[in-house]
């Protein structure tokens, strides 16, 4: 996955570099979308299957599952097509759930999916948002076809789909699977033939306590001028960093290695050198050993791990320092920095 993720990375990247060189109109941004079109799907892929494989990475928080299903709503009514009509229906209101909310997000889309593909002349979609006892419950429930008593035992599995070839991976259900698995869930599934079905997905119980209101989303990258050091030992990811950050107006210095980094870091700079990216796994001196020498010979500077690396990153545990998982695109490459760089205090 990791060199995988890397390939994906670049791709998108300098896909996204061209489009910025071309103007509105140009003929040739039409292909350089579809190359992201592409690389978007090979990302949800690989998303798909370390999902299933419980080696995506994930970041629980506290979220309101109302207030999730209502940002992605528009979005789901898109996916459904005119033909189909959704229902959301709030039966209580706030629902807490401890999940990762892209994960859930993730999850939702692909039942909204398999509902759309299970009613080929059109029909409704529920979703349904409440509790069961204490527990909080999702529900998405179709009037399609149903589920035959000889493929229910299937449904779960990865690669296994009634669709015609070239309708579908059969990854869908699997991820949902194995996205309501790690949350520590449940999902069960009710289904007449020619009546429709529900799936059902029941959440642990996780207190009251939300986080306020999300801000408005961001319209436009943020930017920046601070000098910042790169450290990949791979050279399109270097050159893809270097380039959007230089576009943001950061200044950039790379290294290829945490050796290269410390050196580059001795040197006298101006400006001085305020946040580290690296890469977590490397030839020679690592990501963490780096994060780890600079804890004790520069205290304050802080560093932004970055890797393809799912199981590397599990073992040491998302949440101690920043992290950014590839592919990445420029958005969340340009965010992470400046809430990183925002969140320490200046030296002095």
């Amino acid at each position: 996955a990791h060199d995988f993720n890397n390939l994906i990375t670049a791709i998108g990247g300098y896909a996204g570099l061209a489009l910025g060189e071309l103007p509105d109109g140009d003929p040739r941004r039409e292909d350089i979308f579809e190359i992201q079109r592409a690389s978007n799907r090979a990302a949800e892929l690989t998303r798909q299957l370390l999902t299933f494989a419980r080696r995506q990475v994930v970041m629980p928080r506290r979220v309101d599952l109302g207030r999730l299903v209502a940002g992605i709503e528009p979005l789901l009514a898109r996916l459904l097509g005119e033909r189909h009509h959704l229902t959301v229906v709030h039966e209580a209101d706030p629902v807490p759930v401890l999940i990762d909310p892209s994960q859930l997000e993730h999850a939702l889309v692909n039942l909204a999916v398999n509902a759309r593909d299970a009613m080929t002349g059109g029909g409704e979609v529920r979703i349904v948002i409440g509790f069961r006892d204490e527990a909080p419950i999702l529900e998405v429930t179709d009037t399609g076809v149903g589920i035959t008593a000889a493929a229910r035992p299937h449904l779960f599995e990865p690669f296994y789909t009634t669709k015609p070839p070239g309708r579908g991976t059969g990854l869908g259900l699997a991820t949902v699977y194995g996205i309501v698995e790690q949350a520590g869930g449940t999902i069960e599934v009710e289904s007449v033939v020619g009546e429709g079905s529900t799936f059902r997905i029941v959440f642990p119980p996780s207190g009251h306590d939300l986080p306020p209101d999300p801000a408005t989303p961001r319209r436009e990258l943020p930017t920046g001028t601070e000098h910042v050091l790169v450290v990949d030992d791979e050279p399109q990811i270097r050159d893809i960093c270097s380039r959007l950050l230089r576009r943001l107006g950061y200044v950039v210095t790379t290294a290829n290695e945490g050796a290269e980094a410390l050196a580059a870091l001795d040197r006298p700079a101006e400006p001085p050198i305020r946040v580290v990216l690296s890469d977590l796994v490397m030839p020679g001196l690592g990501g963490l050993e780096l994060q780890a020498t600079l804890a004790a010979t520069h205290p304050g500077l802080p560093v932004i791990l970055m890797s393809g690396y799912s199981e590397e990153v599990m073992a040491i545990g998302v949440g101690e320092v920043p992290f950014l998982p590839k592919p990445f695109t420029a958005e969340e490459l340009a965010v992470i920095l400046r809430e990183t760089l925002d969140g320490v205090a200046p030296p002095g």
